[in-house]
């Protein structure tokens, strides 16, 4: 143990004490307080005169009291140990140290300081690095299992797929495939890959990775709604490689885009495991994991990316658990590069970039189980209990508009809000008495996240404003997707966000076991969804597709087991020195375009 920490176990145990103040304090009290013997005591005491940081004056004889006068202010010490052990990467450590004290002046000094190592690198031959703070730990960055927006966008700067999707006009593109081909009326399709492309660990390219990459999204999510079509996946070639279709799925191409197919080397669970590969994942993509714990994700570029170097060397985003102590207004006057919608959220900062996001916070009953959910009549009631409007205003933050369905306002079949709005709690009251309830404790379950406990939270308060009792329970999203855990709620309260194929995104919502949706839905509404699923995947076009998935929503809606909460906004605040800055469906950037403006002289003089 370093020195100081003996210091700040003196500073917490006499927190209140002033410095250069003589203390009474008996040898026996300090040897209880640093956890060992007398002798070693008197050697800790001596190294603490030695540095600095007390006048000792033992009581002669055992038993007499001894005088301790504390030297420094511990927040100064404090610092400079918590700004070494960042510099050196340990920023959870750092963190833990500050926190330990419980002095709200030392921790926002040292998110100030924290904040100012935010910055753009100014100084001449240094690398491009952007650097940001996130609310949270990414530890499971593997492709088939991925849960949540921000770890499935990882994932695409990481890894690489077969096929790529383009936006503008909802294409499939060539990537690790260079040419593909459709036989059989769509029950062969034949994949042919570049070659010379490696992984990050240098390893070669080859079919039997894409193979097992295939095949592993089935091992891993066997209930993946395309693992019934597909019944074999052979490699042809070194460089080539089928997959056979019981039947035909016209969107086989476009499925085979999404982060799930990334391409992992085929011997990534035998060399590391699945849990270790989760938290240090090798891929083909511009980008390579070279750090992530609980102190900070980080990445550099892959030198040999087959698409071309990434113009940024270096992505570390720091922990910084909850934006505890954050100072959006510190952040950017140092010019921190990127600064996601969470943070601006938390503290109200304009955005650069804003816009709509594709998807909605909703509220699903639980028609699994025997209970009061089953009842449309109290669906009903707490329907007409929930003032989406004024929940939107009272809870503000990113919520943005009244949400009628996944699809944004332009997209989606006109419906009036006037019916939630206008419903009188007295209405939505008499529902809930004729459905039979009788004051039992409704269940919310939600995943640990700040915005979804407040919805929680505030769905609550509106049931108990209509004679219905209820508690929430905030689970991790890992724990909430258990169906055997999320079968333990009355209600779940979650969202969903809409990726570049919406289309594909709804398709795992309705089919996936993971989903809230899926698992809560009533027997009746299950196999008409799977009817639906069916004619959904034969539509060879988009527009068809979406057609067929909006009857899903339209029917869920109908019966009240699906309740629409609201649409969010998604921003980022940026460094004007970033180029290439734009936000894709999930409110992220792709690093892989992302670079800095160094004006004339910049490297010399080390500013704008």
């Amino acid at each position: 143990m370093e020195t100081e920490d003996y210091y700040f176990m003196l500073r917490k145990q006499f927190a209140d004490a002033p410095v250069q103040q003589p203390l009474d304090i008996s040898m026996d009290a300090l040897t209880e307080l640093f956890g060992c013997t007398r002798r070693n005591a008197q050697f800790i005491l001596k190294r603490l005169m030695d540095g600095g940081y007390i006048d000792w004056h033992a009581g002669r004889g055992r038993g007499h009291r001894s005088r301790l006068v504390l030297l420094r202010d511990h927040g100064e010490i404090a610092l400079e140990r918590a700004a070494s052990l960042v510099v050196n990467g340990r920023l959870a450590e750092a963190r833990n140290l500050i926190e330990g004290f419980s002095d709200s002046g030392l921790s926002y000094a040292f998110s100030r300081w924290l904040v100012s190592q935010l910055g753009i690198s100014r100084e001449p031959e240094v690398e491009d690095v952007l650097r940001f703070p996130f609310y949270r730990t990414v530890p499971a960055l593997d492709p088939p299992l991925v849960m949540r927006r921000t770890e499935a966008h990882w994932v695409e700067q990481i890894f690489d797929t077969i096929v790529a999707f383009r936006v503008l006009d909802r294409s499939v593109q060539p990537k690790l495939a260079h040419y593909w081909e459709e036989e059989d009326e769509g029950r062969r399709w034949t994949f042919f890959l570049r070659k010379g492309i490696r992984f990050h660990n240098g390893k070669l390219l080859t079919a039997r990775d894409a193979v097992h990459s295939i095949e592993r999204v089935f091992r891993l999510n066997p209930a993946h709604w395309l693992a019934g079509y597909v019944y074999h996946v052979e490699t042809c070639g070194t460089y080539s490689f089928r997959i056979h279709l019981r039947e035909p799925v016209s969107c086989l191409p476009e499925a085979l885009c999404t982060e799930q197919f990334a391409i992992v080397p085929e011997e990534a669970d035998r060399v590391s495991g699945a849990g270790e590969f989760a938290r240090m994942p090798v891929g083909t993509g511009p980008f390579r994991v070279v750090r992530n714990d609980e102190s900070m994700l980080v990445l550099e570029a892959h030198d040999h990316y087959f698409e071309g170097r990434p113009h940024i060397d270096r992505i570390e985003m720091w922990v910084w658990p909850n934006y505890e102590g954050i100072e959006t207004s510190e952040i950017m006057r140092h010019d921190a590069q990127l600064l996601y919608f969470e943070a601006s959220d938390k503290h109200g900062w304009h955005p650069s970039l804003s816009q709509v996001e594709a998807g909605s916070a909703y509220l699903v009953f639980n028609q699994a189980k025997d209970g009061i959910s089953r009842d449309e009549r109290f669906r009903r009631g707490i329907r007409l209990g929930l003032d989406r409007r004024r929940m939107i205003e009272e809870l503000g933050g990113l919520r943005h508009s009244v949400s009628n369905g996944f699809r944004l306002p332009e997209l989606t079949k006109a419906e009036g809000n006037g019916e939630d709005e206008a419903a009188s709690r007295a209405m939505a009251a008499d529902l809930i008495r004729q459905s039979g309830y009788a004051g039992e404790t409704i269940r919310i379950y939600t995943y640990a996240m700040a915005s979804n406990e407040q919805n929680a939270a505030w769905i609550q308060g509106a049931c108990g404003a209509i004679g219905v009792q209820a508690e929430v329970v905030a689970l991790p999203i890992e724990r909430l997707a258990d169906a055997a855990v999320m079968l333990g709620a009355d209600l779940i309260v979650a969202g969903e966000v809409m990726g570049e194929q919406p289309d594909l995104t709804l398709l795992g919502l309705y089919t996936s076991p993971r989903s809230f949706v899926r698992t809560l839905m009533a027997e009746a509404d299950r196999k008409a969804v799977d009817a639906h699923i069916a004619h959904c995947l034969q539509r060879k076009d988009f527009a068809g597709r979406m057609e067929a998935l909006a009857e899903i929503e339209e029917r869920l809606k109908r019966s009240c087991s699906l309740l629409f909460l609201y649409h969010s906004i998604q921003t980022a605040d940026y460094d004007p020195s970033l180029r290439g800055i734009a936000l894709n469906a999930w409110g992220k950037v792709n690093y892989r375009e992302v670079w800095i403006r160094r004006h004339a002289g910049q490297e010399k003089h080390g500013q704008d």
